[in-house]
């Protein structure tokens, strides 16, 4: 077994920097089989099994033996090192500021009877909870600035944990104040702000385009993509989330200058990719001259009243994973979800997220587009055929045209907002190799709670 992994690690550390970062699209089963119950490996273990942490032996050992590889199968050394990310690779601070938010408690119990289809069968969200395969760790609901439902099912209170794709939706907030202070154009080309990509394919690529994943390069994440070791975004995961000590891969830099376009134009397809996102970081940075750690905790973690500083993944290169290493506590990242409601002041100082936000989001979704894209479809799957979805934007996977917005994260996380009805969801999970999305309870929460 430990051969095993050590070849495995070698083959798909080219899968560490995008496939952690993210929600990503991967083809898991045949139709024939997702006709079968859904079920995780017996080897694993019931996440409920550390609603208490890890003893000290427990730990050492998944410090110990946790490789690349793990971060993207949804195991048990997933697990610990989503809940630990600081403890098996490099990492660094988003700084928090001034006081902390308190929020209000407004206990609503009926949350738990919301009933939504998912994989595991049309069940109640506390029978959904209590099901080993959902592997979801916590859940929290904030309406009108109050928490109003708040579970933990398989982890601490106090305890990080990563957000993965969530996450853009953080460095999409920080293009669009960028933007509002005239310091970005989103119709400007990437080359006009990174000069050394003048004449590259990359470089002609619009910030809209990166903005919206409609970037048009040869850079989907697909399982075949991830897996090539010569494919841009292969060779971009070899520095990815690898464990401290790992010898660091090329740079984000060096891996862009290669990257080909793989269709005829930009702008036509929702191509996923954490590239996107990993490229509007370095934006930002040369923007600013400084890293984005320290841009995100100025604009953003300082703003909202977090009681613990964030944590944001570096990769053996150097580089901010901004695509979706990003860890903080459930109440912090319920914090960040609630910035995004009417109710902005339970926990912010200031009205940042203003209402030009929403209306760029919306005008730039692009429903043919989205269609035609495979995480669209995803979406599509994942929230039905009659939900009403309008497209995508500014790294929102998924936009309503009730004016709800969602955004998934690989393995299980997820950030729903409703702003009509003043609500937010934001739930931890470590789901099998990103088979199984909770987010129809996040949308059914709304809809069977608060949308008259």
């Amino acid at each position: 077994m430990k051969n095993y992994k050590r070849l495995l690690n070698a083959s798909v550390r080219h899968v560490a920097l995008l496939a952690t970062l993210l929600c990503v699209v991967i083809p898991l089963t045949t139709s024939a089989a997702q006709k079968e119950p859904y079920s995780v490996p017996d080897t694993y273990t019931p996440v409920s099994e550390w609603k208490q942490g890890f003893d000290a032996e427990a730990a050492r050992a998944f410090r110990t033996k946790y490789q690349a590889h793990d971060y993207v199968l949804g195991n048990d050394n997933s697990a610990f090192a989503w809940l630990n990310i600081q403890e098996v690779i490099t990492t660094s601070p988003l700084m928090r500021a001034g006081k902390v938010s308190q929020f209000v408690q407004s206990p609503n119990s009926a949350i738990a009877d919301t009933v939504a289809t998912t994989k595991l069968g049309t069940l109640p969200l506390k029978m959904a909870m209590a099901d080993s395969r959902s592997r979801i760790q916590a859940i929290a609901v904030i309406h009108k600035g109050k928490l109003v439902f708040e579970r933990y099912p398989g982890m601490p209170e106090t305890q990080t944990h990563v957000w993965n794709s969530a996450a853009k939706t953080m460095t999409g907030l920080m293009v669009h104040m960028l933007q509002a202070q005239g310091k970005i154009d989103l119709e400007a080309r990437l080359q006009d702000y990174l000069t050394q990509f003048k004449g590259t394919p990359v470089g002609r690529i619009t910030i809209s385009n990166l903005l919206h994943h409609r970037s048009g390069l040869d850079i989907i994440e697909t399982q075949p993509n991830m897996e090539d070791p010569n494919h841009p975004l292969g060779r971009a995961m070899a520095s990815g989330v690898s464990p401290r000590g790992v010898k660091p891969g090329e740079s984000l830099m060096d891996v862009l200058r290669d990257i080909k376009p793989l269709r005829d134009d930009q702008g036509l397809v929702f191509d996923y990719s954490s590239l996107n996102t990993q490229i509007l970081g370095l934006i930002i940075e040369n923007l600013t001259g400084k890293s984005w750690n320290r841009v995100a905790s100025e604009m953003i973690w300082s703003k909202i009243g977090a009681e613990n500083d964030g944590i944001i993944g570096l990769s053996a290169a150097g580089d901010a994973l901004n695509g979706g290493v990003v860890a903080s506590t459930l109440r912090d990242f319920a914090r960040f979800a609630t910035i995004f409601t009417p109710s902005w002041s339970a926990v912010a100082r200031e009205p940042f997220v203003d209402e030009t936000y929403f209306q760029q989001v919306f005008a730039a979704a692009d429903l043919k587009a989205f269609k035609a894209g495979g995480q669209g479809q995803r979406m599509t799957s994942d929230f039905g055929a009659d939900s009403n979805l309008v497209g995508s934007s500014y790294k929102w996977d998924a936009l309503f045209s009730d004016r709800d917005m969602y955004k998934a994260g690989l393995g299980g996380q997820g950030i729903y907002v409703s702003p009509e009805t003043d609500t937010a969801v934001v739930w931890f999970s470590t789901t099998y190799r990103n088979s199984l999305s909770m987010a129809p309870y996040a949308r059914a929460i709304v809809l069977q709670h608060y949308r008259d």
